[in-house]
């Protein structure tokens, strides 16, 4: 089983406690070791990952979850984000975001509380139908 360390509490202080639930809950049953590497960001920070085309809210004129306080969103990255030389940042990776992304959503689930993840925006069961690839992204839904 594993647990978050404090880079991730650290980000989760920012979050919605639903959303602290549920990374709390999914951190103990995953296959796979996860951080959170981001909840709240301010404006500015929004602002530099729109510019780094990293993001498609730019944090002036549309605000996006990341930005409301408490967050309505965390990233994650599955750790360590490199195995037998392949990152997860890289297509073959992707896989491994895929699963921990379906043990956070069964158990968001689980606790009945709806989320979204920026691999499967429309929620059909497939990123392979998506133009934005946010895969890191965990948001509450509505």
């Amino acid at each position: 089983m594993f647990s978050f360390g404090a880079a991730s509490i650290n980000a989760l202080g920012g979050c919605n406690i639903r959303l602290v639930r549920i990374a709390s809950e999914a951190i103990k049953v995953s296959p796979y070791d996860f951080s959170i590497t981001e909840g709240h960001r301010t404006r500015t920070r929004q602002k530099e990952l729109f510019d780094l085309g990293r993001t498609h809210i730019d944090g002036v004129v549309e605000i996006g979850k990341h930005n409301m306080e408490p967050s309505l969103a965390w990233d994650f990255v599955p750790y360590p984000d490199t195995i037998a030389g392949v990152s997860v940042w890289d297509e073959e990776g992707w896989w491994r975001f895929e699963v921990v992304a379906g043990v956070i959503m069964a158990v968001a689930n689980k606790l009945l509380t709806p989320v979204r993840w920026g691999g499967d925006w429309d929620g059909d069961g497939s990123r392979r139908d998506q133009t934005l690839h946010d895969l890191p992204h965990i948001e509450l839904r509505g």
